[in-house]
C-alpha cells in the first residue's frame, strides 16, 4: 500500500511495483479488437485472435487478424495522432493505446503476421501480474458488455 492506503498492485520485481487501471487495459484491448475487426471485415472469413503470454518479467496480449496487413508507410504513422485508414476515423484511438500502455511502463508494437494481416503486441512488466484474466474470461466480458450481432461488434 502507499501513503495514502490504496493498494499498489503486486511487485514487478523487487525494486518495481506499478499500479494498473483495469478500465484503461480493458479500452486497450476493446481499441485494438476493434481496429483487428475493421482491418479483417472484407475478408471471406474474418479471423480475430487474442493471446496472452508470460515471459520472463514481462506479461504480453497480442491481438492478430488476418486482414491485409500494414503497409511500410502505414507502420511509420500508425501511433501518430490523427493518422487513420479509416473512411470515418479520427486517429486517435492507437495514440491512445500507446498512451495507456506507456503509463502502464509497458510498450506497444505492430507487425505484420508472416502468414497475413496484422499482429499488435501489448507488453508490459510484471511476472504474471498483468495478465489477471484468462482469454476466455476476457471474451465473455467483451461480449457482456459490447454488442454484438453475428460475431461482428455493432
Amino acid at each position: 500500500m502507499d501513503r495514502a492506503g490504496e493498494d499498489q498492485g503486486p511487485a514487478c520485481s523487487p525494486k518495481h511495483s506499478y499500479r494498473r487501471d483495469p478500465v484503461q487495459l480493458q479500452q486497450v484491448v476493446l481499441n485494438l479488437l476493434v481496429n483487428a475487426l475493421d482491418a479483417c471485415a472484407a475478408s471471406t472469413t474474418p479471423r480475430v485472435t487474442i493471446s496472452t503470454a508470460v515471459r520472463d518479467e514481462e506479461a504480453e496480449v497480442a491481438v492478430r487478424d488476418n486482414g491485409p496487413g500494414l503497409t511500410a508507410d502505414v507502420q511509420q504513422h500508425l501511433f501518430e495522432s490523427f493518422f487513420t485508414t479509416k473512411p470515418h476515423g479520427l486517429g486517435l484511438g492507437l495514440p491512445i493505446v500507446q498512451s495507456i500502455i506507456e503509463r502502464h511502463h509497458g510498450r506497444v508494437k505492430a507487425e505484420n503476421a508472416e502468414d497475413g494481416g496484422a499482429i499488435f503486441r501489448v507488453t508490459m512488466p510484471g511476472t504474471g501480474s498483468a495478465v489477471t484474466e484468462s482469454p476466455s474470461t476476457l471474451r465473455l466480458k467483451l461480449e457482456a458488455q459490447t454488442p454484438v450481432a453475428n460475431g461482428i461488434l455493432q
